[in-house]
């Protein structure tokens, strides 16, 4: 069971301040609903739910209520190889070549630089028919042959450059190396054991009771695999993310390397040194910010489309660690 309880809450100034600035956020950037999660110390200090999780304004936002995540996934799927190599079934020196033959341009890579974005590879997303074909659905295989005929962006491991296409890579090694789909794996590794209930694959497409509408029609789920294809629920990232930090999930060394680039991006926020990462997919945007030297976590989850969540997790982290 999770330790993480809904206890020491923010004092009523603080949760106020956090109350304002999200109200603001929301109504500058027209976002219809919300849910945000803060955790500290292995316990949710505050959970909130904003506006409404349906475009008829009938059914409010509660911190239980269910998002798409985006590239959120690309944190659980980067602890997911690193589990595979810590139990020698992978190595992080593994070349892409043992699992993609026919992607000669990239044999060299190997898994560590796909979990750093550091390959190379282009990234499908930016592709100029991307727009055109992302209502169709296609394979994880015909993904990467968008770009297997392109020449990389760069010599492997000598730079680094955001791409979608490294981590439809890294599930396609997963599912090779499992002999399972990439989805079941992910639940029988991650989301069961850790009882995270409200975390699993997301189609827009299958009700769900318990998931916000997106704000526009969605696309293709299946240009989500490996990088943007998870739903979940504002306390579910909050639990996820402390099970990061009670090394629950991988080593601290391992922890270390995804806090440093692999399924985050690493940097300041604000004064403090942690890590980060949005996610997108149409109709929802979502946030995730850390700071591990203060084991403090901000999640924000939301169904507004294409909207830069990282302003306001950095203002909550700037409310939830002031002085009173």
């Amino acid at each position: 069971m999770h330790a993480i309880v809904l206890a020491v809450a923010l004092t009523a100034p603080q949760r106020a301040r956090i109350d304002e600035i999200v109200r603001y956020v929301m109504g500058d950037r027209h976002v219809l609903g919300l849910s945000l999660a803060v955790a500290r110390d292995g316990e949710i200090v505050y959970a909130h739910g904003y506006g409404f999780a349906d475009r008829r304004r009938t059914i409010r936002v509660e911190p239980r209520t269910v998002f798409a995540v985006g590239s959120i996934e690309k944190q659980f799927l980067a602890a997911s190889v690193l589990r595979l190599c810590e139990r020698g079934r992978l190595s992080l020196d593994d070349t892409l070549g043992r699992f993609v033959p026919w992607y000669a341009v990239a044999r060299d890579v190997t898994v560590r630089e796909l979990l750093e974005n550091a390959s190379g590879i282009p990234d499908y997303a930016t592709l100029p028919d991307f727009d055109r074909l992302a209502r169709e659905p296609v394979s994880p295989e015909a993904l990467v042959r968008r770009v297997a005929s392109l020449p990389l962006e760069f010599a492997p491991g000598t730079n680094t450059s955001y791409s979608n296409t490294n981590y439809v890579l890294l599930g396609v090694i997963v599912e090779d190396v499992t002999r399972m789909p990439l989805a079941a794996w992910l639940h029988r590794d991650l989301f069961g054991p850790l009882q995270l209930r409200a975390t699993a694959g997301w189609n827009p497409f299958l009700y769900e009771p318990r998931r916000a509408e997106g704000s526009v029609s969605a696309g293709s789920a299946s240009l989500a695999f490996g990088g943007a294809g998870l739903e979940s629920s504002a306390l579910d990232v909050a639990r996820w993310l402390d099970d990061l930090f009670a090394m629950r999930v991988v080593s601290t060394q391992d922890l270390m390397r995804m806090f440093d680039g692999m399924g985050f991006f690493s940097g300041r926020i604000g004064s403090r040194r942690g890590a980060w990462h949005s996610g997108y997919v149409p109709g929802y945007s979502a946030y995730v910010a850390v700071v591990p030297g203060q084991r403090l976590a901000v999640v924000l989850l939301s169904n507004a489309d294409a909207v830069d969540l990282g302003p306001l997790a950095q203002s909550v982290i700037d409310d939830a660690t002031m002085p009173q």
